[in-house]
């Protein structure tokens, strides 16, 4: 049972129902974890972009969706966040990632046929991430520049940070999944233009100012 009790529509204030109005737009769904994160709405309200504008294809960031999610489930699997895992695996076919793919990730991935050598290269750095290995793991951070430039490597980085993050907080609170059909959901979001991303923030300053000024 989740720790937090779930934050239920007639509970949420407006912030919070604008909140999760962007959560519909931008990640598809409002999953069980931001029905927690409402109850920090002047937070969670800003979180949204930066989570969406970096794992999400055309929002802002620079990669491809299946790396991005590459990292994602590396940094899951490793973790063994069941919550995110099963979000990602579905959200990872809806961006061209094989169940081949994926379940080849939590096992001997290096020695493997299944990934190219930059999808290797990709998740053997969310693995060195997530161990806090990175700073010195020279081998890895080299392989990774054979693929991508230093823009790209602060992104792939910073995602696999992020989960570390999420996969910590999901499992701390236990949260418990939602049922496979509103799982599935997320795919609608493989890809988000910018747009929609800027529309949503302006939304939120909007209604963070009219509070001020009430308050």
């Amino acid at each position: 049972m989740t720790r937090v009790p779930l934050l239920t529509d007639d509970e949420a204030d407006e912030l919070t129902k604008a909140f999760w109005d962007g959560c519909t737009e931008l990640i598809g769904r409002v999953p069980n974890s931001m029905r927690v994160y409402g109850r920090v709405p002047k937070v969670a309200m800003w979180m949204l972009p930066f989570l969406a504008s970096l794992q999400r294809e055309g929002a802002g960031g620079r990669l491809d969706g299946r790396t991005k999610e590459l990292v994602v489930l590396k940094t899951s699997l490793t973790n063994a966040c069941e919550y995110c895992v099963t979000h990602n695996t579905s959200l990872g076919q809806a961006t061209g990632i094989t169940m081949a793919e994926i379940e080849v990730l939590d096992g001997d991935y290096a020695g493997s046929d299944v990934l190219s050598d930059r999808d290797k290269a990709v998740v053997r750095w969310a693995e060195a991430v997530t161990g806090n290995t990175a700073d010195r793991d020279n081998e890895a951070f080299e392989a990774l520049r054979q693929w991508f430039d230093d823009d790209e490597i602060v992104e792939l980085t910073w995602l696999s940070a992020m989960f570390n993050m999420l996969n910590r907080v999901h499992d701390s609170l236990h949260l418990e999944l939602e049922p496979h059909q509103e799982v599935n959901l997320i795919r609608r979001s493989a890809r988000v233009p910018e747009e929609k991303v800027l529309a949503y923030v302006r939304t939120m300053v909007e209604i963070a100012e009219r509070e001020q000024v009430a308050s």
